[in-house]
C-alpha cells in the first residue's frame, strides 16, 4: 500500500502515468494464482477509481 506522500504526489497532476510492476514466483502450489488474481483485481480497481 503506498504511503500518504506517494498518494499526494500522484494526485498533484505532475505525472501523466503511473506504472506498477510485480513478480509472482510459481513455487509449485496453487497459492500464486490467487495472489496474482488479487493483484490484478487491485490494479484494475485503482485504475477505475482514479480520475481520468
Amino acid at each position: 500500500m503506498p504511503g500518504p506522500t506517494v498518494i499526494v504526489r500522484i494526485h498533484s497532476g505532475r505525472y501523466g502515468a503511473v506504472v506498477a510492476t510485480g513478480l509472482i514466483v510459481n513455487g509449485g502450489i496453487y497459492r500464486h494464482e490467487f495472489v496474482a488474481q488479487a493483484v490484478i483485481n487491485g490494479l484494475m480497481q485503482v485504475q477505475l477509481d482514479s480520475p481520468a
